[in-house]
């Protein structure tokens, strides 16, 4: 029942994140401030059920105070978070460390231990810029949080050996990835169907008319020294309004390619991950 409730919980919280960074490419911090809760309560719960209460709430405490950090979005916390905000991360570090090198534990203790560690990684990812908003780092901290356990549901489960070090949002994570990896196959046959088949343009997005420009997208060609040069990855620091401004004053077709919301590829990820388990092993198992 537990498993039920967190998948339902998670679907919920993820599928209204997908429908507004759909619409708007933003996700209101509640969201995930609500979902992040949940979780943290399911697990209490758990906690008190299995026992040795101290040591696995030392063990949650690191993920807590990072998440006071994710999504801590108030006056005072910005007033005073040059004070608070090391405070958090050192306090953070101290418990993990004390729980992860100094007690004995088992599994139950290492799949807690190892949320903190998917949301170091989450912040990592963010700014790597592999995640491109903060809305996606959220989201998978968030995941963490909700399902540090794999179900009892998934049709091929990992070996128990591996969960642990494999968690649910990594999972997650990889199969939402595996799922965008169709999308160049969808462009080039877009591109196909309408002629337009440059290398590797073809395989990343489509063309589209300066002046009518889609609402979210990347354009793969700006206007420099007055003319259109090609880029693979749009650079981020430029003001692309006026970049698009002046796109717009052409009477051309340019490349484009779209801001995919990587909530959906997690949300399909999430669900995957619950009912079947890791692709990547599921595709490798079918191969070999």
């Amino acid at each position: 029942m537990l498993d039920l409730a967190r998948f339902l919980i998670g679907a919920c919280f993820l599928l209204y994140a997908a429908h507004s960074d759909l619409k708007t490419r933003t996700v209101e911090n509640w969201v995930w401030t609500l979902m992040g809760i949940s979780g943290f309560l399911i697990l209490g719960y758990n906690i008190q059920e299995k026992g040795d209460v101290p040591l696995n709430a030392l063990a949650l405490l690191p993920s807590i105070l990072l998440f006071i950090d994710a999504v801590g979005e108030s006056e005072l916390m910005d007033k005073h978070w040059s004070k608070i905000g090391p405070t958090l991360y050192i306090l953070a570090a101290i418990c993990f460390l004390y729980v992860a090198f100094l007690n004995d534990y088992g599994t139950f203790t290492l799949q807690i231990l190892m949320i903190f560690v998917m949301m170091v990684m989450a912040y990592v990812f963010y700014y790597a810029r592999i995640f491109h908003g903060g809305a996606d780092a959220k989201a998978f901290m968030c995941i963490a949080i909700l399902m540090p356990f794999y179900p009892e549901t998934m049709l091929m489960p990992l070996p128990e050996m591996v969960q642990p070090v494999f968690p649910f949002a990594f999972t997650t994570l990889l199969n939402g990835c595996i799922i965008l990896l169709f999308m160049p196959l969808y462009y080039l046959l877009r591109n196909l169907k309408s002629g337009d088949m440059d290398m590797p343009y073809a395989l990343l997005g489509y063309k589209s008319r300066t002046d009518n420009l889609p609402k979210f997208v990347w354009p793969m060609e700006r206007l420099e020294n007055g003319e259109l040069v090609r880029s693979v990855a749009p650079k981020r620091d430029l003001d692309w309004d006026k970049e698009i401004e002046k796109l717009k004053k052409l009477d051309k077709k340019i490349w484009v390619t779209p801001k995919i919301p990587f909530i959906l590829p997690l949300l399909a990820g999430f669900a995957l991950t619950f009912f079947l388990g890791n692709l990547f092993f599921v595709i490798l198992d079918l191969l070999l």
